[in-house]
């Protein structure tokens, strides 16, 4: 069973929860404030934590350094996204090490000179 914990009480992620709660294979938590977030994630040492982008967000890069094992997950109900916050790496030795890095990460309408004139396939 994986453990989500919701950072705050936005309207947004009251859906989310609201989503998540009932499925069998997940157990979800509120943590309201951010008074509670840091008891939260150490006491339940959740697989994943949800924030609300447009609310108060959470130091990822500190949530990770606390907490290397949760997903830190930020929705944009506005926007109609989440964004998962990655601790995949890659060795980067060079300049061209790092390009190749940056270049992996590109979106596929810059990968594709196609697309972007509006050719389609």
């Amino acid at each position: 069973m994986l453990t989500v914990v919701l950072l705050g009480n936005s309207l947004a992620l009251a859906g989310v929860g609201a989503s998540l709660e009932g499925r069998p294979d997940l157990r979800v938590v509120h943590a309201d404030s951010a008074d509670t977030f840091a008891e939260a994630l150490r006491e339940l040492e959740p697989d994943v934590a949800v924030f609300d982008m447009a609310a108060n967000q959470p130091d990822v890069v500190e949530l990770w350094r606390r907490h290397p094992r949760v997903l830190p997950v930020g929705v944009d109900l506005l926007e109609h996204r989440a964004v998962v916050f990655s601790r995949h790496s890659s060795s980067v030795l060079t300049t061209d090490d790092l390009l190749r890095v940056i270049e992996g990460r590109k979106s596929p309408r810059t990968r594709n000179p196609r697309r972007r004139e509006g050719v389609k396939r």
